[in-house]
């Protein structure tokens, strides 16, 4: 083997010492020879998909939900709902004294019932044109009385409750709590936002549990978005199933509010790849020992990256090809 390695040394400084006239096509394989019987391993270089990831901080809530606040200042008589508790569309909220429009609705209903009475005797189209007017009046004043008993707009779950006790007096503007429709659970972040695409599948985990698919269902629509709010954040989507069985899995999901984004960040296709601890660098150039005809000769290889432990290979070794390690 020795004379092997001086033979092939001899030529590469016969070659050398022919001057710059003559290039050398050829590649110069050279044996890596070693004191003893060298003991190694062997991978094959081949073809594959490479995806590193990284953990993104998000957060999961109901990030649609609405507010509802008070038209009025007035005394609130009950407020018994809390976070969490589902209503159907309709179901009372809170209720507040109203009696600041009761004497209006009083004196409406007394003139819509009287001009009632009057077409119902005459039957004349003035009487009738007198009752229509005080009817929608009456209506009117209906709707402002209404507005004391806030409802649920739709099937929802409660997300948020003030805190606020029966007798105390609330100003025009307050908000009294905020509700959702309960499917309507999305993860968002402002963190690492090159990272995602509208439409690009990723996964979603909580501690120690296991991950849940979802897919991206909006980036940020701009940079003058302030940090927090929609428009500056990526928003996740659940995918089909995928929140009941966290929510099964995870005890006090959304009250934890917190989650991790697993997203990649690079994804290669049909590469050739070998392990890292293939690759070997030396003198800032990275090479492989090739198995060639039984012997082991270092070969110079070009990488794209390591990505995740794996070795991209653009230049040098083909596919099939054996390397030791």
């Amino acid at each position: 083997m020795r004379k092997k390695f001086f033979a092939a040394a001899a030529v590469l400084l016969l070659l050398s010492g022919c001057g710059s006239r003559e290039t050398v096509d050829a590649e110069i394989k050279i044996p890596i020879l070693e004191e003893g019987t060298a003991e190694y391993q062997t991978v094959t270089v081949a073809r594959g998909d490479v995806t590193q990831t990284s953990n993104v901080a998000g957060k999961i809530g109901y990030i649609y939900a609405d507010e509802l606040t008070t038209d009025f200042s007035a005394n609130i008589l009950e407020f018994s709902v809390k976070r969490g508790d589902k209503l159907k569309a309709g179901d009372v909220i809170a209720v507040f004294d109203s009696s600041a429009v009761d004497y209006d609705y009083s004196s409406a209903k007394i003139l819509a019932d009287d001009a009632y009475s009057k077409y119902l005797a005459s039957g004349s189209e003035s009487a009738r044109l007198e009752y229509e007017i005080c009817q929608k009046e009456l209506e009117l004043v209906q709707y402002r009385k209404d507005l004391y008993t806030i409802r649920a707009p739709y099937d929802c779950i409660v997300t948020y409750t003030a805190s606020f006790e029966v007798g105390e007096a609330v100003g025009e503007g307050e908000k009294v709590c905020t509700v959702a429709r309960e499917g309507e659970v999305y993860v968002t972040t402002d963190e690492s936002k090159d990272y995602f695409r509208t439409g690009m599948p990723v996964s979603v985990k909580f501690g120690s549990t296991g991950e849940y698919a979802a897919h991206v269902v909006m980036t940020p629509t701009g940079s003058d978005g302030a940090r927090g709010s929609l428009n500056s954040q990526v928003v996740i989507a659940f995918d089909e199933g995928e929140l009941d069985r966290a929510m099964n899995d995870v005890d006090n999901l959304l009250s934890a509010g917190w989650a991790t984004i697993i997203v990649a960040t690079v994804q290669k296709y049909n590469v050739l790849t070998l392990p890292e601890y293939a690759v070997k660098s030396f003198s800032g150039s990275d090479y492989c020992s090739l198995i060639d005809n039984g012997e082991r000769v270092r070969v110079p290889v070009e990488l794209d990256g390591i990505y995740g432990g794996t070795a991209v290979i653009l230049t040098g070794v083909s596919e099939g090809d054996t390397i030791a390690y």
